[in-house]
């Protein structure tokens, strides 16, 4: 699941669960506290995936321009770079990690309206209590594999980071033929921000 199915489900749901507001018990209450939910989740999510996906097509170019210094034996200029691309990696790390404790707060609201008794637990031949108990389960689970997703893509971010920082350590570059190793770890970021970006 990535960004644009979970936006789809998500507004599906809005309108799935809009169709409670009518009906009796206090299902119109129930349904509203998720409706918020999954608005302040979708619109934390879009703000960090938007600001990711910028900041990923930064670091290619980034890379490419590491590329060029690398080709004018620049090694102060790489890094720079470097430490330019661990600073803004750590804060795209610190905003998906937002994104996630939404979730969070998203699926706790879910459990907490699943809990409650009167809501779950009454006639099971009013099927308009079932339904409802279907397709809240069913936005738990979306909403559970979504983090899912973006626990994977704070990983990742994660590793980027660490590399980043590697990057910028200081080499024997007499030992390594020159940038050769610097040369190396650029071709293999460069793979790994294009399959990041790939993934959101």
């Amino acid at each position: 699941m990535n960004i644009l199915n979970y936006k789809s489900l998500m507004f599906n749901y809005l309108g799935i669960l809009s169709k409670y507001n009518n009906s009796q018990w206090n299902l119109p209450f129930y349904a509203q506290k998720i409706i918020i939910a999954i608005n302040n989740s979708m619109l934390v999510c879009e703000k960090v995936i938007e600001a990711s996906s910028a900041q990923i097509q930064n670091w290619i170019n980034e890379l490419k321009s590491i590329s060029n210094f690398i080709n004018m034996n620049d090694i102060s200029s790489c890094r720079e770079a470097f430490s330019k691309m661990q600073l803004d990696s750590s804060n795209v790390i610190n905003d998906i990690s937002l994104q996630i404790s939404v979730l969070q707060d998203c699926v706790s609201t879910i459990e907490d309206v699943m809990s409650t008794s009167q809501i779950f637990y009454g006639d099971p031949e009013i099927n308009a209590l079932n339904e409802f108990k279907n397709d809240v389960i069913g936005f738990f689970n979306i909403e559970m594999n979504f983090q899912v997703y973006l626990l994977v893509i704070l990983s990742d971010c994660k590793a980027l980071n660490n590399l980043f920082s590697i990057s910028m350590q200081p080499y024997n570059y007499e030992q390594y033929n020159s940038m050769l190793v610097v040369k190396v770890q650029t071709e293999a970021l460069f793979v790994k921000v294009k399959e990041l970006r790939l993934s959101l």
